[in-house]
């Protein structure tokens, strides 16, 4: 029998603790210090690790809701062939001197995570905005899997919007693509949802914008705008949007890349 442990930091890591016990495996579900320390204690066990989907931060710690547990004992006690998994590669990961693998770097996993991530999107503007979403203008900044995704939900829906990205172009469905530089110089919509991970609304560029600008930040890290634009507009960082909004999808698309590592 396999041997996980999995540290719940969110709903998607309750439903992959349900999804591999119902594949065979033992599971120890970590949710406060002591299932914390039995991991680390049977760490020679485990054959796959399952962190946060944050990973391990800088100061070694892997974190749940109320706990920064550090990490180091476990890993140093895990077997060679122990599978360790996770949603982002941090830096303290990057350096361990073992395999580190991580769901979003998975095709299959990114394809049908971004159409959550859409969802979360109409969400927020649903949730955010006090108007109607066929009456408010929309700039999507960024044309990679999250942009493709949210530009299709909102064609679907027939809700305007323009497209950002980094060279202008026409899509094969007719839709324009402004480059970043041009979108620069002109109004920004009233909502402006981000995913490029880079800074995009500085402060030369949002001296003008009305305080009324609704800039939602998608991207890692929640670059995409400077400290005193921030302060200026109606800035949201958004959470993990696929585990706020269908956590049970967004977990079993997670379990489903853990067993295929196990297939």
């Amino acid at each position: 029998m396999k041997k996980a442990a999995v540290m719940i930091s969110d709903g998607r890591m309750k439903v992959i603790v349900r999804e591999l016990t119902e594949a065979g495996f033992e599971v120890l579900a970590c949710t406060q210090t002591a299932d914390l320390e039995e991991m680390e204690g049977r760490a020679q066990e485990w054959d796959a690790l399952i962190l946060p989907i944050r990973g391990i931060n800088q100061e070694g710690n892997a974190c749940i809701p109320g706990i920064a547990f550090p990490m180091e004992k476990t890993l140093v006690g895990l077997r060679p062939k122990a599978q360790i998994i996770t949603g982002l590669q941090t830096d303290y990961l990057k350096h361990l001197q073992r395999e580190v693998k991580c769901y979003f770097e998975d095709e299959q996993v990114r394809r049908k995570n971004v159409r959550l991530t859409a969802e979360g999107i109409l969400y927020l503007l649903l949730k955010e905005t006090t108007k109607s979403i066929f009456e408010q203008s929309i700039d999507l900044v960024g044309y990679g899997y999250v942009g493709q995704a949210a530009h299709e939900l909102l064609e679907k829906l027939g809700i305007e919007h323009r497209i950002v990205d980094q060279f202008e172009k026409t899509m094969d469905d007719g839709a324009q693509v402004l480059s970043l530089e041009n979108w620069k110089k002109t109004a920004p919509a009233e909502v402006i949802i981000n995913s490029v991970p880079a800074l995009v609304a500085d402060e030369e560029t949002t001296a003008k914008w009305p305080e009324t600008t609704f800039f939602i930040d998608i991207a890692s890290g929640a670059v995409g705008a400077d400290s005193k634009t921030k302060e200026k507009i109606h800035y949201l960082a958004a959470p993990p949007l696929p585990g706020l909004v269908a956590e049970e999808s967004a977990g079993k698309i997670l379990a489903d890349y853990i067993l295929r590592q196990f297939g």
